[in-house]
């Protein structure tokens, strides 16, 4: 793996979202890997932790599978000012 990647998630039909996203985790790709889902408090905004190759990995696994009940914005983590992941270079 090399990079964190956000996905931060507006979700337009959480009822349909849930239970697919759930089903994804046993199908995600070798190259990408889930560390955190954080929704909010009305489930209707997300945002996750990925580690991958590249942002387009994750973009063209999660837009494949959510692009129909979220509107996603994905966001390379910058690792100069990242606190708390393997790769930081400042700590708390």
């Amino acid at each position: 793996m090399h990079m964190f990647v956000l996905i931060h998630q507006s979700i337009n039909n959480p009822d349909r979202f849930w239970p697919v996203f759930q089903s994804l985790a046993p199908v995600l790709p070798e190259a990408i890997r889930l560390h955190q889902v954080m929704p909010d408090s009305s489930a209707n905004k997300c945002t996750c932790l990925c580690e991958a190759r590249s942002l387009e990995d994750v973009r063209h696994f999660f837009e494949f599978h959510l692009k129909e009940f979220s509107l996603n914005e994905f966001v390379e983590v910058n690792n100069e000012f990242n606190m708390g992941l393997p790769n930081s270079k400042l700590y708390i």
